[in-house]
Protein backbone atom coordinates (compact mmCIF):
# COMPACT_ATOMS: atom_id res chain seq x y z
CA UNK A 1 0.00 0.00 0.00
CA UNK A 2 0.61 3.64 -0.51
CA UNK A 3 0.71 6.80 0.85
CA UNK A 4 -2.15 9.31 -0.52
CA UNK A 5 -1.03 10.96 -3.41
CA UNK A 6 -0.25 14.55 -3.51
CA UNK A 7 0.60 17.85 -5.94
CA UNK A 8 4.52 16.14 -6.42
CA UNK A 9 2.61 13.31 -7.56
CA UNK A 10 0.36 14.46 -9.60
CA UNK A 11 3.28 16.84 -11.65
CA UNK A 12 5.25 13.30 -12.09
CA UNK A 13 2.25 11.72 -13.27
CA UNK A 14 1.13 14.48 -16.37
CA UNK A 15 5.16 14.85 -16.74
CA UNK A 16 5.17 15.11 -20.24
CA UNK A 17 3.90 18.67 -20.73
CA UNK A 18 5.60 21.64 -19.40
CA UNK A 19 3.90 23.16 -16.19
CA UNK A 20 4.02 26.57 -15.44
CA UNK A 21 4.82 27.97 -11.35
CA UNK A 22 1.17 29.01 -11.04
CA UNK A 23 -0.22 26.11 -12.31
CA UNK A 24 2.05 24.13 -10.06
CA UNK A 25 1.24 25.61 -6.88
CA UNK A 26 -2.34 24.68 -7.16
CA UNK A 27 -1.32 20.93 -7.63
CA UNK A 28 -1.83 19.77 -3.90
CA UNK A 29 -5.26 21.76 -3.66
CA UNK A 30 -6.47 20.12 -6.18
CA UNK A 31 -5.19 16.83 -5.19
CA UNK A 32 -6.62 17.36 -1.70
CA UNK A 33 -9.87 18.31 -3.79
CA UNK A 34 -10.03 15.43 -5.55
CA UNK A 35 -9.16 12.89 -2.35
CA UNK A 36 -12.08 14.59 -0.98
CA UNK A 37 -14.49 13.90 -3.80
CA UNK A 38 -13.15 10.06 -3.82
CA UNK A 39 -13.54 9.69 -0.35
CA UNK A 40 -17.21 9.86 -0.62
CA UNK A 41 -17.10 7.40 -3.67
CA UNK A 42 -15.56 5.32 -1.32
CA UNK A 43 -16.86 2.20 1.67
CA UNK A 44 -14.14 1.99 3.70
CA UNK A 45 -15.56 -1.14 5.74
CA UNK A 46 -13.93 -2.67 2.04
CA UNK A 47 -10.63 -1.09 2.38
CA UNK A 48 -7.84 -3.07 3.69
CA UNK A 49 -7.47 -2.78 7.68
CA UNK A 50 -5.81 0.26 8.56
CA UNK A 51 -5.10 2.68 10.75
CA UNK A 52 -6.65 6.07 10.17
CA UNK A 53 -7.18 6.96 6.05
CA UNK A 54 -3.86 5.82 5.24
CA UNK A 55 -2.58 3.99 3.52
CA UNK A 56 -4.16 3.99 0.16
CA UNK A 57 -4.78 1.01 -1.59
CA UNK A 58 -2.90 1.40 -5.06
CA UNK A 59 -5.68 1.49 -7.45
CA UNK A 60 -7.62 4.44 -5.47
CA UNK A 61 -4.33 6.53 -5.41
CA UNK A 62 -4.07 5.72 -9.30
CA UNK A 63 -8.04 6.90 -9.28
CA UNK A 64 -7.34 10.06 -7.48
CA UNK A 65 -4.12 10.79 -10.09
CA UNK A 66 -6.35 10.40 -13.01
CA UNK A 67 -9.12 12.51 -11.55
CA UNK A 68 -6.99 15.18 -10.24
CA UNK A 69 -5.15 15.34 -14.05
CA UNK A 70 -8.18 15.48 -15.42
CA UNK A 71 -9.59 18.48 -12.78
CA UNK A 72 -6.40 20.02 -14.16
CA UNK A 73 -7.06 19.65 -17.68
CA UNK A 74 -10.44 21.26 -16.70
CA UNK A 75 -9.12 24.13 -14.84
CA UNK A 76 -7.26 24.73 -18.35
CA UNK A 77 -10.28 25.30 -20.34
CA UNK A 78 -13.10 27.29 -18.51
CA UNK A 79 -15.42 25.93 -20.69
CA UNK A 80 -14.73 22.40 -20.92
CA UNK A 81 -13.58 21.70 -24.57
CA UNK A 82 -10.11 21.65 -25.29
CA UNK A 83 -9.16 22.75 -28.56
CA UNK A 84 -6.09 21.52 -30.74
CA UNK A 85 -6.06 22.99 -34.38
CA UNK A 86 -9.80 21.18 -36.04
CA UNK A 87 -10.14 18.88 -33.10
CA UNK A 88 -11.94 19.82 -30.32
CA UNK A 89 -12.76 17.54 -26.90
CA UNK A 90 -15.21 18.19 -24.28
CA UNK A 91 -13.49 17.38 -20.80
CA UNK A 92 -16.43 15.35 -18.93
CA UNK A 93 -16.15 14.91 -14.97
CA UNK A 94 -17.25 11.27 -15.42
CA UNK A 95 -14.20 9.14 -16.15
CA UNK A 96 -14.89 4.74 -17.07
CA UNK A 97 -11.18 4.48 -15.99
CA UNK A 98 -11.61 5.75 -12.58
CA UNK A 99 -15.05 3.85 -11.69
CA UNK A 100 -12.75 0.73 -12.71
CA UNK A 101 -10.24 1.40 -10.53
CA UNK A 102 -12.37 2.19 -7.09
CA UNK A 103 -14.96 -0.69 -8.58
CA UNK A 104 -13.75 -2.74 -5.76
CA UNK A 105 -14.12 -0.49 -3.11
CA UNK A 106 -16.97 1.87 -4.00
CA UNK A 107 -20.10 2.21 -2.22
CA UNK A 108 -22.79 -0.12 -3.85
CA UNK A 109 -25.75 1.40 -5.15
CA UNK A 110 -28.67 0.70 -3.05
CA UNK A 111 -31.39 -1.98 -4.23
Amino acid sequence: MAAWPTGDDLKNWIAGTTISSDRLAMFDDIVAATIDVVWGDLDFSKMPDQAGPSPCPPGVRLAVLVLAARVDSRRQSTNGVIASGELFLRVNYDDPDYRRLIARYAVSAEP
